[in-house]
């Protein structure tokens, strides 16, 4: 059911909308330059989840929640008239946005990539203290399945488990 609101016609403004200090609404405008990428073009980097093409230092902002994340946070994909982007961390905070939770833009490593480096460093400690532990053993060692290992080495470092291990015997 509708809010006596909408149908009557009157728009509802989010706070996140409205300019500090100001009861009239003023849009969000975009922080990149022109011509760098058209609005078909961001909103579609915004709901992809890999091989984004948009520079770690560019943020957007859903202006119905008020959070601005990194580009490709697992979030849930909004619509392109409630997005608004950003250079920088210190530029959406000014406009009333919070960081979000998941991606942690206002970090410099998302949790993501984080807890990945941290998986791998701690494989390649583990497997050279054991050399002879099997690929699943070590998996439970670090409390993950053996198939998230294996995704994991190989997105951080682009080689399987095993082939990591044996180069790091190989090396002095």
């Amino acid at each position: 059911m509708r809010s006596s609101s909408q149908s009557q016609g009157v728009a509802c403004v989010p706070p996140s909308r409205l300019l500090r200090g100001s009861a009239v609404s003023a849009p969000v405008t975009s922080g990149f330059p022109k011509n760098e990428m058209s609005q078909n073009q961001t909103h579609s980097a915004v709901g992809r989840r890999k091989n984004i093409v948009v520079s770690p230092t560019r943020f957007y902002g859903v202006t119905t929640t008020g959070i601005f994340c990194r580009f490709g946070c697992p979030s849930r994909t909004p619509r392109p008239e409630n997005v608004v982007f950003f250079d920088a961390v210190d530029h959406a905070v000014e406009r009333g946005f919070r960081s979000c939770k998941r991606c942690r833009p206002d970090h410099e490593v998302a949790p993501a990539r984080a807890f990945e480096g941290f998986v791998t460093s701690q494989f390649v400690a583990l497997s050279g203290e054991d050399p002879g532990a099997r690929i699943s053993d070590l998996a439970s060692m670090l409390a993950v399945s053996t198939k998230q290992l294996e995704r994991i080495v190989r997105r951080t470092t682009g080689m399987s488990p095993r082939e990591l291990e044996k180069k790091e015997r190989a090396s002095p």
